[in-house]
Order: structure tokens, then sequence, then C-alpha cells
């Protein structure tokens, strides 16, 4: 990445799909330690849905969604924001383009989640899910290169994006809940000692779920990579 981690204006590029920008916001919150509304982290949430589809892009379906991402965060430079993140995991398969188009140092979600289970968490084997798009862009394969990952068989993860174009995306949550919890315990059947939810509407799906197994979420562990860097700049 580029750029110093130090800052002062966080902005939230939200609309991949719109639930996960705001949830992202509500884990930002709730990780910080707070005792009145001075002490919380200022931030700019930006909703941003002109974003074509990710997936459809890399799958050749699509226009590309690079360009509205980058206006997106054009918005917010004009806002004053330094840093950024894209509660997106589809759409780090883009960020070196992205990267080269903005002034905001943009955190990588995929990178912190690849640091904090290499440090955490004693496991070899680890589960995705995550979208089409995501699956065949190969970027888990790209950072997590200590991991075998394991993935979901084709029928598998066709069921697995179902749940989250035709549940997660339209906030039919707690139906996309019961079918993504049955797709995380299957690839620990498979051999899979941790499962990364590798969407961020899995994430908000299954995200007060219990599991007898870890769970890898990249939103909270960016959160608090962010609340640590932050940390004294209010």
């Amino acid at each position: 990445m580029k750029k110093s981690s130090k800052g002062r204006f966080l902005g939230i590029l939200g609309g991949m799909g719109p639930e996960a920008g705001i949830e992202f916001a509500k884990i930002l919150i709730e990780k910080t330690p707070a005792r009145k509304d001075q002490e919380h982290l200022p931030f700019l949430l930006l909703n941003y849905p002109k974003v074509p589809d990710r997936t459809a892009f890399i799958l050749g379906k699509g226009p590309d969604p690079v360009p509205e991402i980058v206006e997106g965060l054009k918005i917010m430079e004009r806002a004053g924001v330094s840093h950024a993140v894209i509660p997106c995991n589809t759409a780090h398969a883009f960020l070196e383009r992205i990267e080269n188009k903005t002034s905001i140092f943009l955190y990588n979600m995929l990178q912190e989640s690849f640091l904090f289970t290499k440090e955490k968490l004693k496991v070899k084997s680890l589960g995705l899910l995550a979208t089409k798009g995501t699956i065949a862009s190969g970027i888990y394969e790209k950072y997590f290169i200590d991991f075998t990952l394991i993935k979901p068989e084709s029928e598998e993860e066709e069921f697995v994006h179902k749940a989250i174009y035709e549940a997660a995306k339209i906030c039919e949550m707690t139906r996309a809940a019961s079918e993504l919890k049955k797709a995380a315990f299957k690839l620990v059947e498979k051999g899979a000692e941790a499962v990364i939810l590798g969407c961020t509407e899995i994430e908000t799906a299954l995200r007060k779920e219990q599991f007898p197994f870890p769970v890898i979420k990249p939103m909270e562990i960016t959160a608090e990579k962010i609340l640590k860097d932050f940390k004294g700049e209010k």
C-alpha cells in the first residue's frame, strides 16, 4: 500500500452493496472504546450504489466498475477524506488500478485479514465463502499465500452466490444466514480449519452467528486496524 497509515479523516465507500457500508460503520462504532460521543472516530460514509456489479465484470458480463469507484473516491477527496476503506471483497481485485487514481490511502481488507490470520490463528487450511467474482479473480490466493484455500464445489458455489444475490443483497438476512451457515459447515467437513467470510454481505448476515470453529471477518479485522491507526488522532 502507498503512503503512511496515519491520518485524520476516514471515509467508507459503501454501496457495494448498501447494507455492507452501513454494517462497516456499525462495526467501527461498536468496536470503539468510547464513553461519550466525542470519543468516537469522525468518518464519512458515502453510499455510492452507482458502481456496476464487480462479479459481472470479472465474469465478462458487465461494465468495468473501476471508473465509478474512482468517482466515489473523488467525491470523498473533495470532502477532505485522507484514508478510506471499501467494504467489498470483490472490489479488492481492482485495488492496484484504483490506488493509482486517488490520493486517498486505501485500507486493504484482504491484506489485513491475512496478517491477522497468520498472527492469531494456528491453522493451515481455510474455507472461502465468497461471490463467484471473488473466487474467479483469484484475489484470495494472491494474499493468503501461506494457506491452503478450500472453496465450494461448483454446485455449492452457486448455492452461496444465490444466498448473497437473492437473499443478502435484498436484505433478507435471516434466510441468507441460514443458507450461508450451512455452506460454512460444508467447508469444514471438507477439511477447512477456519472459514473466511469473503463477502461483506456474508459477514453482515453471519456476524452475530456462533460457530464451533474460527471465522475470519475482514470487515471486523479492518475496523480494528483502523481504530488502532487512528488512536489519539481524533
